[in-house]
């Protein structure tokens, strides 16, 4: 995957914490390739190293308009809300820092669960970590 130019490359970069995307990217590594439905997405670098990997991916992203990789669609996505998509579309869904940002996390995921039967992999950040606490 090429960039199609210097400034959205530097857009590419991950939004999470620096240990994040390469453990969510060696699970995946493990995993069979299937579709994945990655939101929020923010800039894509998860998305864009998981096509790299052979994932076939949908971005999703409340700004989609931040969304910086032009090969990879990215449509409007809130996960406070109904995702516009079939039921089972994908076979992920990847979930990274994003369910503190959602209103009622816990309906979210049941939805998910409910909606797509799918794999899903969440995390959210430790914001009791002294590190994070500074930038609070």
């Amino acid at each position: 995957m090429v960039v199609k130019d210097k400034e959205n490359m530097e857009k590419v970069r991950p939004l999470a914490r620096k240990a994040i995307h390469p453990a969510v990217l060696r699970w995946f590594e493990t995993q069979k390739r299937g579709s994945v439905l990655d939101a929020p997405a923010g800039f894509g670098h998860l998305s864009l190293r998981l096509r790299e990997m052979g994932y076939e991916v949908i971005a999703g992203e409340i700004e989609p308009q931040k969304f910086a990789v032009p090969d990879i669609e990215c449509i409007f996505t809130d996960l406070n809300r109904a995702i516009q998509t079939q039921d089972n579309s994908f076979d992920y869904i990847c979930c990274i820092e994003g369910l503190e940002n959602m209103s009622d996390p816990y309906q979210a995921v049941k939805y998910y669960i409910n909606h797509f039967q799918i794999c899903l992999f969440v995390t959210a950040p430790d914001v009791i970590n002294l590190t994070r606490r500074r930038l609070l």
